[in-house]
């Protein structure tokens, strides 16, 4: 009888938790946390795929993040993943990152880039603007490479972004193409219309794509050459699920 009551009594805790919203993040389908290398120092991915993708950035655990480990970004520095698939009509990602150097109002830092082939299907860039804005571009060619591309472009209001500390980034598109991204837990963008990142998979990619690049961008964020982050990244996950807002990171180096 006691066992029944106990039983009972966890059932209802549970429901009373379901109703107001309580609930477990899902895993990633995608992680990189910088601690664990593989061979040569290549970043493993710690996601629940079965299909794992080493980050080649040959981190130092230590070394540009503090205690928790990370990667240094500099000009050079281009961590990637080749043939890269993300056939999702929905998706989040999320990272945090610090800058080592000052925004100097000519150049951008890059954030996030993923492309299914270069200049011509589709590709997603998300970077932080010469002035200190997040942005995100994205456009696909839905008829072949010389035709014109669709064009999603959102940007938020001036960051005051600090050289030195982590902030805690999450950028995700759900099934309608709602783009939001938040900083620090909070709501700096959100824009309808943006493409998925299944409208954009071509069946026959060219050499290394789908690539996903991590610190770069190959059309930089300000439009010109490539824009590295002169930063650090850390804690990177890919969600084939559109995920709300998260809580806000008060472990943030300061």
């Amino acid at each position: 009888m006691n066992v029944r009551l106990s039983k009972q009594t966890a059932l209802v805790g549970w429901l009373l938790l379901g109703s107001v919203g309580v609930y477990a993040q899902p895993k990633a389908l995608h992680s990189w946390d910088f601690d664990s290398l593989g061979k040569n120092r290549e970043v493993l991915d710690t996601g629940f795929s079965k299909n794992k993708f080493r980050l080649n950035a040959k981190a130092v655990p230590g070394q540009g993040a503090g205690a928790s480990g990370g990667c240094v970004i500099e000009q050079g520095v281009k961590p990637h993943v080749a043939h890269f698939p993300l056939p999702y009509d929905e998706f989040t990602v999320d990272m945090k990152f610090r800058l080592y150097k000052p925004l100097d109002g000519k150049h951008g830092r890059g954030l996030w880039y993923y492309a299914a082939e270069p200049r011509k299907r589709g590709k997603y860039y998300i970077s932080i603007s010469k002035d200190g804005r997040l942005s995100v571009n994205a456009f696909i060619r839905s008829e072949g490479a010389d035709s014109v591309p669709n064009e999603f472009k959102a940007m938020s209001e001036t960051l005051n972004l600090s050289v030195g500390r982590y902030y805690s980034l999450r950028c995700s598109v759900d099934a309608k193409g709602c783009f939001s991204a938040w900083l620090d837990g909070a709501l700096v963008i959100k824009k309808n219309g943006a493409p998925s990142l299944k409208s954009m998979m071509s069946a026959n990619p060219p050499k290394w794509h789908p690539l996903m690049r991590i610190g770069l961008n190959d059309e930089g964020a300000g439009g010109k050459g490539s824009a590295f982050l002169c930063g650090a990244v850390d804690d990177i996950a890919i969600y084939d699920k559109a995920l709300g807002a998260p809580q806000s990171d008060v472990s943030a180096a300061a």
